[in-house]
């Protein structure tokens, strides 16, 4: 690993060769790949970055909050007028920057350079290069090496984390490696560029992280368009061939020096500086409902009117997501979709909500005026039923959103897309996940906020319904708290995460972590959907990597106690103690994480039959149990926050 500046210059003085090269050389020898395979790869991020770019200046969509979008566009618009004094080069930065952002901040595809937070300073420098001065694609892959040198370099000597070393730790890094980047690419020897690194980074020291509502949106965007004005500036003047008196080298090291010194609230925990400002500290309100919808381009929720595709399944277990969509957003859905059941109403078969109707077409569905068409069962191994096809086709030719959560996506579907386009329809899988999640690093245990984690006796057995009660409790009772779905129906719902079965196995851990991190800013109360079962011979080792990645302070388990054997498995569940000492036990390996109490699904009980079962399960395993959609879940909460027991016989 590449660990100074100074040493790279003597390297390439040494060698006749310029940074870019010494970079490759270093790659090649540690990962032991080729020269082609390793400029193959770096040709893709190149591509996905431009794309990101595109898509940026393209678009009006709002981002995760709502606090952007269509900036990039707009700026793109105002640059290319008369007014602008920006000038082509600077002009073009700031528009891509921003684009990059907003990308982003809509939780599309970015390459973080080096990281999200700072993905658009060398995008921005790169392509704002291409088109105004003429690089060739093989030209910026090596610009692409001369940045990874320096950034390297940081990663040695400091920290390119926000969490770490404060913004300027993300976004002084990035302008660092654009200036050199820009630098090399424009002809400047390797002194020039060090001196470039040196006066992009001097002008960044001490800049605090803090993300308003623990988004990376404010201010995190202007920071990326002002650092990559600052990488041009940089290049500018050690181009001129101005010398920064300190040598890059010790300029990181300050860095790192100032960024362990930074008061943790300014180190992107959103607890300091803009974020916690009165303006800022209302807007983690905006979160819910509307912010999974905005990040996947989607109507708020209230805009929105939802036919539900049940077809010929839908009831309690097989059509959880149709089920939880009607518990907890009847007022969006017009109605369901399902032969079998057709001419009665949503309440007559699920028992609970106002009565919505089941229709036997598609065509009388659509006759209530539907914007969306929402699959609304997860069937095992969530896969599309062949004889959907056709009525799915239907539904984007007559310009429906058409939402999907099973593992086969739509978006694959070349005639799909194409019926999508020709109509203006839309396409949205639930089930998409990034591709470049981390593994995990016991980090979730730093956060402030209680994270609770809902565990279950068997698989659909209602730890999203859990987990979102426990959400409301806690906010009824005037705690900050978030809801953390990792499955399509919560992604559907509510919060910010990500379906956690599509993540490949050695990164389910890092995914919960990263979701832990990412909302745990501005709450008191962290509550992580569960998944799976310990027990169960399918789906075990998701819900031991959620375990293991969200790190808990507390877990809530969730039992059918009429449930004897597990679903179509039909395995024994065992006892409740016995299933509270297991996960106990699992928890403690990595951090102690007490069961603070049974969350009872009781869709088949009464309310004395659902109060006599908590004072059953209590009598056997000594902590509280309640049907939260019944009696709602303050008692867990109050458990939790003072780990005593609130007895059934209690609340009666």
């Amino acid at each position: 690993m590449l660990t100074s500046i100074a040493e790279i210059i003597d390297h390439t003085r040494a060698n006749g060769v310029p940074i870019w090269r010494v970079v490759l050389t270093e790659e090649i020898e540690d990962t032991e790949q080729p020269e082609a395979a390793i400029l193959e790869r770096l040709g893709e991020r190149l591509a996905t970055m431009r794309s990101a770019v595109e898509r940026g200046l393209s678009s009006d969509a709002p981002s995760v909050s709502g606090l952007l979008g269509g900036g990039a566009r707009a700026f793109e618009t105002w640059r290319q007028s008369e007014t602008s004094v920006a000038g082509p080069f600077v002009g073009g930065v700031i528009a891509r920057a921003q684009a990059t952002m907003e990308v982003n901040a809509r939780m599309g595809t970015i390459v973080a350079t080096p990281t999200a937070g700072s993905s658009g300073i060398l995008p921005a420098v790169l392509f704002t290069a291409a088109d105004e001065l003429g690089f060739s694609e093989d030209e910026l892959v090596r610009g692409l090496l001369t940045a990874a040198g320096v950034g390297q370099v940081i990663v040695a000597r400091a920290s390119v984390s926000g969490a770490a070393g404060g913004c300027q730790a993300e976004t002084g890094s990035a302008t660092a490696m654009a200036a050199a980047a820009l630098t090399e690419l424009r002809g400047g020897d390797p002194e020039s560029v060090g001196h470039a690194v040196a006066f992009t980074l001097q002008g960044m020291l001490g800049l605090v992280c803090d993300p308003v509502a623990g988004l990376v949106e404010v201010p995190c965007l202007t920071r990326n368009v002002s650092g990559a004005v600052q990488a041009v500036t940089g290049s500018e003047l050690a181009l001129a061939g101005l010398h920064f008196p300190i040598p890059a080298d010790e300029v990181i090291d300050v860095m790192a020096e100032i960024g362990e010194q930074l008061d943790e609230k300014y180190r992107e925990t959103a607890r300091g500086g803009l974020a916690a400002t009165p303006t800022a500290s209302r807007i983690p309100t905006l979160r819910g409902p509307a912010i999974w919808r905005a990040r996947r381009g989607l109507l708020p929720m209230a805009d929105r009117r939802i036919l539900i595709l049940a077809e010929g399944r839908f009831n309690v277990f097989s059509a959880k997501t149709a089920t939880c969509v009607i518990r907890y957003a009847a007022d969006e859905v017009v109605a369901v979709l399902d032969s079998v059941t057709a001419g009665q109403t949503t309440n007559q078969v699920l028992g609970f909500g106002p009565p919505i109707p089941i229709v036997a077409t598609l065509e009388e569905g659509l006759a209530l005026g539907p914007d969306t068409l929402l699959i609304g069962v997860a069937p095992r191994g969530g896969l599309l039923p062949d004889e959907w096809q056709t009525l799915i086709a239907e539904a984007l030719e007559a310009g429906l959103t058409v939402a999907s959560g099973l593992h086969t996506f739509l978006g694959d579907d070349p005639d799909l897309v194409a019926i999508a386009a020709r109509s203006g329809g839309q396409i949205v899988d639930l089930r998409s996940v990034p591709d470049d999640l981390p593994v995990a690093s016991c980090r979730a245990d730093q956060v402030d906020a209680t994270v609770v984690l809902t565990v279950g006796t068997d698989c659909n057995v209602g730890k999203m319904t859990a987990a979102m009660e426990l959400t409301l409790a806690a906010r009824r009772m005037g705690h900050r708290a978030v809801f953390v779905p990792t499955g399509q129906t919560g992604l559907f719902l509510d919060g910010r995460g990500l379906a956690i079965d599509r993540v490949i196995a050695d990164f389910i851990a890092g995914a919960a972590e990263m979701m832990v991190l990412d909302n745990a800013p501005g709450n008191d109360f962290v509550f992580v959907e569960g998944q799976g079962s310990l027990l169960h011979p399918g789906y075990s080792g998701v819900t031991l990597g959620l375990l293991h990645g969200s790190m808990p302070d507390a877990q809530v388990l969730v039992h059918s106690p009429t449930r004897k054997l597990s679903l179509e498995d039909e395995i024994e569940i065992k006892p409740v103690a016995e299933w509270i000492e297991l996960h106990e036990r699992m928890a403690a390996y990595l951090k102690p994480a007490p069961v603070a109490g049974i969350a009872i699904n009781g869709w088949d009980l009464n309310e004395s039959e659902a109060l006599a079962w908590a004072e059953r399960i209590e009598a056997e395993a000594g902590r509280p149990a309640v049907d939260p959609v019944k009696f709602g879940a303050e008692p867990l909460i109050e458990a939790i926050i003072a780990g005593q027991p609130v007895t059934a016989a209690e609340r009666r």
